[in-house]
C-alpha cells in the first residue's frame, strides 16, 4: 500500500473531482493521460471504484425494525414508556393499541400507533403527523403525548386515548335530534377551524376519524394525511 504525500493527496483530490464526471468507459485512459504519477492514478482509481460500489445507497428505502406484517404485540409488552393493554385496530401502515404509561409514576392511557416493518412511507407519515399534532392544542383534537423510536427499533406515536365511537354511530345509537346532531357538527367545525387557523389541513375527515366521547365531546383523530400550509397564498391562488 502506497502512502501518498500531502502534494499527491491534493493532486488526487483535484483529479477525482474531475474524473467522477467522466464516462465510466473513458476514465482509465483519461486518468493516465491527465497524470504521470502512478500512485495518484491508483488512488483516484480506488476512490472511483469505492464510489461505484455505493452508488444508489441514498436512493434505497431504509428498513425499520417495526412490526412485521403478521406480528402482533402482546399485552404487557413494552414500547418506549408504554405498556400494551390490547389491540385496537390494524391497517396498511401499522397497528394501533390501547396502552398505559409504565413509567413516570402516574396513570395515563394512550392510543399507541406502531408502524409495520416495511411501511417506510408510514414512518415518514408518523414523523409528519407528530410534528403536525404537536403544534395543535384544542379540546376537539386528540393530544399528542409522546413519540419516537424505542430501543427495539419500533417507530411509534402515543396519542390521547379517546374512549368513544364514530360520530355517526354515536348519533344513530342515541337517536339524536337534528339540533343535537348540529351541535356535534358545530364542534367538528370548531376543531377544523382551529387547525386551519394554524395552517393545518386534515385531508381525511370521515366518521372513523371523528369520535365522540360518552360526555358528548367531539375529538378529531388521525392527522396522518394532514398537510401544513405555508403562510400566504401564491399569486395565482390569491387572484
Amino acid at each position: 500500500m502506497t502512502v501518498l504525500t500531502a502534494d499527491q493527496w491534493i493532486r488526487a483530490s483535484a483529479l477525482f473531482d474531475q474524473a467522477i464526471d467522466w464516462p465510466v468507459n473513458q476514465r482509465a485512459a483519461r486518468l493516465t493521460a491527465a497524470c504521470d504519477d502512478p500512485a495518484v492514478v491508483s488512488e483516484v482509481t480506488s476512490l472511483l471504484a469505492a464510489g461505484a460500489a455505493t452508488e444508489g445507497f441514498f436512493e434505497r428505502a431504509p428498513r425499520l425494525d417495526g412490526l412485521a406484517d403478521d406480528a402482533e404485540l402482546t399485552p404487557d409488552s413494552r414500547i418506549g414508556a408504554w405498556r400494551i393493554v390490547r389491540g385496537i385496530g390494524r391497517g396498511g401502515m401499522g397497528a394501533v393499541y390501547e396502552a398505559a404509561r409504565a413509567e413516570g409514576g402516574f396513570d395515563q392511557r394512550a392510543a399507541l400507533k406502531v408502524i409495520l416493518i416495511d411501511a417506510v412511507g408510514g414512518a415518514v407519515r408518523v414523523e409528519d403527523e407528530r410534528a403536525i399534532v404537536a403544534r395543535l392544542d384544542h379540546p376537539g383534537i386528540a393530544r399528542l403525548y409522546d413519540g419516537g423510536v424505542d430501543s427495539a427499533g419500533h417507530t411509534y406515536m402515543a396519542m390521547e386515548f379517546v374512549d368513544g365511537e364514530p360520530i355517526t354511530d354515536y348519533a344513530r345509537t342515541r337517536a339524536l335530534s337534528l339540533r343535537q346532531r348540529l351541535g356535534l357538527f358545530a364542534q367538528v367545525c370548531d376543531a377544523v377551524a382551529y387547525a386551519h387557523n394554524h395552517l393545518v389541513v386534515h385531508l381525511d375527515i370521515k366518521p372513523g376519524n371523528v369520535f365522540v366521547t360518552g360526555e358528548g365531546v367531539v375529538k378529531l383523530l388521525d392527522f396522518g394525511a394532514a398537510r401544513v400550509l405555508q403562510a400566504g397564498l401564491p399569486d395565482a391562488a390569491a387572484a
